[in-house]
């Protein structure tokens, strides 16, 4: 796979996508079934409370797609800078009259700010399309990047352990097994949770905790989040 693999996916996703629905446009479903509004609003709540967010917060969303999230961060008082390698999504955020909301069209890995400058940086469904070393990189950047007390929220990620969770059917191990041979996986990277654990620590973060997604989240059966707090 080459390294711009997932960036140009995500663009190519961008401009082909253009007048579906929000969630179709960010690929957030599961059997090509949208997820529910209910499901939506629970992660949303769930996300803001491991985040402990509140009002004039300075969040960076990584990967924000078409901030969905970045708009409910914004709504609870925060101020939001969404990223994406994608105008096209970029140009679907919902932009506050107050201006709470900003946005920056970059790859993730190329991304450079000011020491202390967010107090909150949350990936979800996004950390997958880097490698382990990528992401131990940007993740040491983050650390940097945050106010002391400061928040990181790694959200949505592939669980190495529950690997043959996901490849569950005939027809999706066919797609891995095919995707092996191209050198790709669907998903991009799996990550063992131990992994984040010793990262975290090894970075230099007060706190990092591995935790299961509630059941009722749409990727529960195979992915995880993680919390750390600098």
């Amino acid at each position: 796979m080459t390294e711009e693999y997932w960036s140009d996916f995500w663009r190519d996703q961008g401009r082909k996508s253009r007048g579906e629905t929000a969630q179709q446009r960010v690929l957030r479903t599961t059997n090509r079934t949208t997820v529910s509004e209910d499901v939506w609003l629970r992660t949303v709540e769930h996300v803001c409370e491991q985040m402990d967010l509140s009002a004039g917060d300075r969040v960076l969303d990584v990967c924000a797609g078409n901030g969905l999230f970045s708009a409910e961060f914004a709504d609870r008082g925060a101020e939001v800078l969404a990223v994406d390698v994608s105008q096209d999504l970029l140009d679907d955020v919902p932009l506050t009259e107050d201006g709470s909301i900003h946005t920056l069209c970059s790859d993730m890995r190329a991304l450079e700010f000011p020491k202390d400058r967010f107090t909150h940086i949350f990936f979800y469904a996004a950390i997958q399309y880097l490698t382990q070393g990528e992401a131990a990189q940007l993740l040491r950047r983050c650390y940097d990047w945050l106010t002391p007390g400061g928040t990181l929220l790694i959200g949505d990620i592939p669980d190495l352990d529950r690997f043959w969770s996901f490849y569950n059917t005939p027809e999706r191990r066919a797609l891995y097994f095919a995707g092996l041979e191209e050198g790709r996986d669907v998903i991009g990277t799996w990550y063992d949770r131990h992994w984040y654990a010793y990262l975290g620590e090894e970075i230099g973060f007060e706190t990092t905790k591995v935790m299961d997604q509630p059941d009722y989240q749409i990727y529960a059966h195979f992915r995880f989040d993680v919390v750390m707090r600098k």
